[in-house]
């Protein structure tokens, strides 16, 4: 008579431990039955990886804590010592996830961080006690499903950083260039384009890119860690070097050319396309991921989103007519014609508009040539 293990759960339990994630089995069963399984798991290597339950109620909790070192596995266990275990995880700073199926794991299912009761076998009471009820009572799952969540963080942080990056640049650079020249460098049509056209468009396809398996290398996160840990200094360095590129270019067009209609036209396009081509390459560091790990997977929506908001970009700056609505030096002198950005100052910001993007790969090479 034997019970062994699913195939997918041994890989589940590898994937776990590469994700920095403890997996600790608590059984009824015979200590001998536990650490055969546990085996076969890979969870641990011999008995003395193991205890029962009666050996957890001769020790105190200072105690058992120090078991946790070496111990994985524990047999023969009654509902106070499961709970004894929850409660020992989480005095070491463990965020703790218990699953179970009968009566009596609910109060295990309670005390822990997330409770993970069975959907199929699991009771109404330790559903009731539970978080979240698997449907499938595979263990399997639980592990996709923090892939998942990963992800999700991710994505999200990535879209933040994006966001806060180019509204920040867009603030600095109206602010400099209205305080050092008196010349307001766009206006509110354009500071509508930037926020609800450009960004929206390349927020929204961020989220919809394929996971990234990469993530599953990392560590848990600190359950104290600021959302922006690990990104405010992505956000600041975009946010300068944007706001930079499009000052530049204004004084470029002002001082060099001595042309203030064209350097203002120049400028919106950089600070509608300069975004637009660094948020694909957006990497939030993963201090844990080595190089040699292969690449994220290739966003082709947020690749499409780019091409898209180009275009539209370049549309209103080019298109007559369509640029008399969307270019505050048209409205403020009242050009009959549409009005056009020279060669001279298209070719600058076509280069111009890619600075951020080269200084971004820099900036990621030299973080991951020292390991940071």
């Amino acid at each position: 008579m034997i019970d062994p293990p699913r195939p997918e759960a041994v890989e589940a339990v590898k994937k776990a431990h590469e994700a920095g994630i403890r997996v600790i089995m608590i059984t009824g069963d015979h200590k001998a039955t536990a650490l055969a399984i546990a085996k076969d798991l890979n969870l641990v290597t011999s008995e003395a990886n193991v205890i029962s339950g009666h050996q957890i109620d001769s020790i105190n909790n200072k105690e058992l804590q120090q078991k946790f070192k070496d111990v994985s596995v524990f047999a023969r266990v009654n509902p106070d010592h499961k709970t004894r275990i929850v409660e020992c995880l989480q005095s070491m700073n463990y965020v703790v996830s218990m699953t179970g199926d009968g009566v009596n794991d609910a109060p295990s299912l309670s005390k822990a961080d997330i409770g993970v009761a069975m959907g199929i076998t699991g009771t109404g009471v330790s559903k009731e006690a539970a978080n979240i009820i698997l449907q499938d009572d595979n263990f399997s799952t639980i592990i996709r499903g923090v892939e998942e969540g990963r992800n999700v963080y991710h994505k999200i942080k990535r879209v933040i950083a994006f966001v806060c990056a180019a509204q920040l640049a867009n603030v600095l650079a109206f602010i400099i260039i209205s305080v050092s020249t008196q010349i307001k460098p766009f206006d509110s049509v354009n500071i509508l384009w930037f926020n609800l056209v450009v960004e929206t468009l390349m927020a929204i396809p961020i989220v919809l890119g394929d996971n990234d398996n990469r993530l599953m290398l990392d560590k848990p996160r600190n359950k104290k860690e600021s959302f922006f840990t690990n990104s405010l200094i992505t956000i600041l360095y975009l946010a300068f070097v944007t706001a930079g590129t499009v000052i530049a270019t204004f004084f470029i067009g002002k001082e060099v050319f001595n042309n203030v209609e064209d350097a203002k036209i120049a400028t919106i396009l950089v600070m509608a396309c300069a975004p637009v081509i660094f948020a694909f390459a957006i990497q939030l560091p993963n201090y844990q991921i080595k190089a040699h790990h292969k690449m994220e997977p290739t966003n082709y929506y947020l690749l499409g989103a780019s091409l898209i908001a180009l275009t539209l970009n370049f549309l209103i700056i080019y298109t007559p007519g369509l640029n008399l609505i969307f270019l505050s030096t048209a409205n403020e002198n009242n050009f009959e014609t549409s009005p056009l950005l020279s060669w001279q100052m298209s070719i600058i910001s076509l280069g111009m508009m890619g600075v951020p993007l080269l200084l971004l790969l820099a900036y990621d090479a030299i973080r991951k040539l020292i390991g940071r």
